[in-house]
């Protein structure tokens, strides 16, 4: 009895684009820079006329920012948050959540 085995290596990754590439291309917002010190500056790219809610919330789960109709570019000052992992989300009026992103705070 002979045994044949085949041994092949299929790359994904020279067909596919990067995932950098592919993710970016579909981001809302965009968030720099990160890590952050003093100011988190956010560009939101408007897809539609409704205007948009960006929350974040510290690393426990607890709203720091709710800001409404939120500007094209927005620059947050980041003095009085601790160190440490943030989470964003964008939603709509109607409060469907349509992204969400993380940076995180180096000062100390």
């Amino acid at each position: 009895m002979t045994l044949l085995f085949l041994l092949g290596a299929t790359s994904y990754a020279q067909t596919e684009p990067p995932r950098e590439q592919a993710f970016s291309a579909v981001r809302l917002a965009r968030c720099y820079p990160n890590p952050a010190n003093a100011y988190i500056q956010f560009e939101i790219r408007k897809t539609a006329n409704s205007p948009l809610r960006l929350r974040i919330y510290n690393f426990l789960g607890r709203k720091v920012i709710d800001l409404t109709r939120i500007p094209a570019t927005l620059k947050v000052d980041l003095t009085g948050f601790a160190r440490g992992l943030y989470i964003y989300q964008l939603s709509d009026t109607q409060g469907r959540m349509l992204e969400s992103g993380k940076f995180l705070v180096s000062h100390g």
